[in-house]
């Protein structure tokens, strides 16, 4: 098979030109048909590659490639088996530049799926805290008012100031965690009146440790301070007075 005026044609321009052709066909055809109609960056993003393509075609073209009638001899046998040699190794590399934009698109896609998943994750992790922060303040707010009720309760009834007592203690820490520092203000009241009406009484057998210590290391403790401290320091007084006796 003697290819005549195809042999005339420098083989490194052949080779060159159909490694360019087949290089500009992958890369075209690693994206979808749609994404070159619809998007233009894409033809800015592979101007180079349809350049080359154009290019390869005229190239060819220009060279008015004629192939004579078929004759076999060894000359032949070793032009061809060199330019299939060529043609294969043109479609080998030709294929790994189109397996690696393939692998470069799915790191990119894969790449865009974890950024998706971790602030998908770090929206989850807010709204789980802001749940965690409203669930507690909901039991401290019900608590808060379970204790001030309670105090209520027993002060009203008389006979019962430890119970009283330690409930407004308690009814205090609790809206202090929600920060409803008025409610303190009138628990602190209540327990002013109620150390008022026991004034004459025992009360220096009733312990309050675990709820004076709650409300002394509280970050908000400060505010009530003085308030507080001034019924502590009557509550002192009086068990002071009934030791004296």
């Amino acid at each position: 098979m003697i290819i005549s005026d195809f042999m005339m044609i420098p083989m490194w321009l052949i080779l060159f030109s159909i490694l360019l052709s087949l290089s500009a066909i992958f890369l075209i055809l690693s994206e979808r048909y749609n994404k070159i109609i619809k998007d233009w960056s894409y033809i800015k993003h592979n101007l180079l590659s349809i350049i080359a393509l154009c290019v390869s075609i005229i190239t060819i073209c220009l060279f008015h490639v004629r192939i004579s009638p078929y004759q076999f001899s060894v000359e032949s046998l070793s032009g061809f088996t060199v330019g299939l040699m060529g043609i294969c190794a043109t479609i080998i590399v030709g294929w790994q530049i189109f397996s690696t934009i393939e692998y470069r698109n799915k790191l990119k896609e894969l790449d865009n799926r974890l950024s998706e998943v971790d602030e998908k994750r770090n929206y989850l992790e807010g709204k789980i805290q802001e749940l965690e922060v409203n669930l507690r303040n909901t039991k401290n707010r019900g608590d808060s008012g379970f204790y001030f009720a309670q105090g209520l309760y027993f002060k009203n009834i008389g006979g019962c100031f430890q119970v009283a007592y330690r409930s407004f203690l308690e009814a205090i820490y609790y809206s202090l965690e929600i920060r409803d520092y008025r409610r303190c203000q009138i628990c602190l009241g209540h327990i002013e009146s109620l150390l008022k009406a026991n004034e004459n009484e025992d009360i220096s057998r009733f312990k309050f440790d675990s709820q004076l210590k709650k409300i002394f290391s509280h970050c908000d403790y400060q505010i009530i301070q003085l308030e507080f401290e001034k019924q502590e320091d009557r509550r002192s007084e009086i068990v002071n007075k009934y030791l004296k006796r």
